[in-house]
C-alpha cells in the first residue's frame, strides 16, 4: 500500500476504532472519545523485585511522533490497563508491555490477553533488556512461550518483507536493536491478521532516549538509532490501526 493511501486508512480506522460492532467496543463510561487514538501499557501481577511500568515517557513521546508523522489524532497521556480486568484493556485497541525479566503472570491474566486478542485487540511487546546475569532475552522468551500456550498455531519470525516493516517507514532490515541480542520481529497470526508483534531489541528505550535527548536529560543512543526505533514503533502502531 502507497504511504498517501495507508495514511488515509490509518487516519480513518482511529476515528472509527469505537464504532458500534467493533469487537472492542467497551460499553457505557468506558467508552473512549473516537476522536483521538491513545494506547496503554500492560499492567500484570509481577512474580519477582522488578517492575512493568519501566520508562513511562516513552510511551507519550512516541504517540507524539505518531500523530506529528501521520496527522493521525492522538492522546498522548501515559495510561496502563489491567491485565486482570479485561474490560480495562478493551478500552484500547493497541497495547503495549515490557519488562526486564520473565513475563509470568497468572492464568487468570493469561486468560483475558487471549481474548481481548481474539476481541479483535492488538499487542506490541518489546523486551526491555537486563544487564544483570542470566539472558537478556528473558522476557522475549517468556512472553513468546506464554503466547504459543494460548494459541496452537504459536509465534513466527515475521519476514523482513512484511508490510510493518515497509508501511510508513522503510525497514529493510526488520525491527532495530538498541541492545541485547537480535532475535527479529516475531508475530501471533489469528484468522490471517498479525495480532501480536515481539521484539527483544529494546526498541521502547530508543523512544526514551530521545525523549531525554529532546528535554536536555541526555540520551542512551545514537540519533540515528533513535530515529530507527521511532520509526519502528510509528509503523507498529498505525498498521496495528489500519489493519
Amino acid at each position: 500500500m502507497k504511504r498517501r493511501d495507508f495514511l488515509k486508512t490509518a487516519v480513518a480506522a482511529a476515528a472509527g476504532v469505537w464504532c458500534l460492532g467493533n469487537p472492542l467496543t467497551a460499553v457505557g463510561s468506558s467508552l473512549v472519545s473516537p476522536e483521538t487514538f491513545r494506547f496503554a501499557r500492560i499492567r500484570f501481577s509481577i512474580r519477582g523485585n522488578y517492575i512493568w511500568d519501566y520508562h513511562p515517557e516513552a510511551d507519550g513521546y512516541l504517540l507524539h511522533t505518531i500523530g506529528q508523522e501521520t496527522g493521525l489524532p492522538v492522546n498522548c497521556s501515559w495510561r496502563s490497563a489491567n491485565l486482570a480486568v479485561l474490560p480495562e484493556m478493551t478500552r484500547y485497541p493497541v497495547l503495549f508491555v515490557t519488562t526486564t525479566q520473565e513475563f509470568d503472570p497468572p492464568q487468570n491474566e493469561l486468560d483475558n490477553m487471549r481474548e481481548y486478542l481474539l476481541r479483535g485487540g492488538f499487542i506490541c511487546a518489546d523486551d526491555c533488556v537486563n544487564k544483570g546475569y542470566g539472558p537478556r532475552d528473558k522476557f522475549f522468551t517468556s512472553f513468546r512461550r506464554a503466547v504459543n500456550r494460548l494459541f496452537p498455531q504459536g509465534m513466527e519470525k515475521i519476514p523482513l518483507d512484511h508490510d510493518i516493516y515497509h508501511c510508513l517507514h522503510d525497514l529493510p532490515d526488520g525491527v532495530p536493536t538498541m541492545q541485547g541480542k537480535d532475535d527479529g520481529g516475531w508475530g501471533l497470526y489469528i484468522k490471517g491478521r498479525l495480532a501480536v508483534f515481539l521484539s527483544a531489541g529494546d526498541i521502547h528505550c530508543g523512544w526514551q532516549s530521545r525523549y531525554l535527548r529532546e528535554n536536555r536529560r541526555g540520551w542512551w543512543f545514537s540519533p540515528e538509532e533513535e530515529t530507527k526505533a521511532l520509526n519502528m514503533g510509528v509503523n507498529i502502531f498505525t498498521y496495528a490501526l489500519s489493519h
